[in-house]
């Protein structure tokens, strides 16, 4: 696995190293490897294309991290949540016709 470091001016200026490249080759990134790098740490799938390198690049991804979590969690819950409201709402139905 090559891993080079990557000046990556787009995300951070005071410390242009924050992410490096896992395989690809050492092209700054733009907005769009940013946006990938985002969007595979909110979806649980974590593709390690980009890695955080220092400190701060850390502390963010791990938050997206639990944030990607808690969406799906909360995505779940609420799923969950409105078929048992409307197993209840049926149950009442069937009940009052019965009478």
């Amino acid at each position: 696995m090559n891993v080079a470091p990557v000046a990556n001016s787009s995300s951070d200026p005071e410390a242009p190293a924050s992410f490096v490249a896992g395989a690809s080759g050492s092209a700054p990134f733009g907005w769009f490897e940013l946006l990938f790098l985002s969007f595979t740490n909110l979806t649980s799938v974590g593709l390690s294309d980009i890695l955080p390198v220092l400190p701060n690049a850390r502390s963010v991804v791990m938050i997206e991290q639990v944030v990607g979590l808690m969406y799906v969690a909360l995505v779940i819950s609420r799923v969950v949540a409105l078929q048992a409201s409307r197993a209840r709402a049926e149950v009442a139905r069937l009940s009052r016709e019965a009478e």
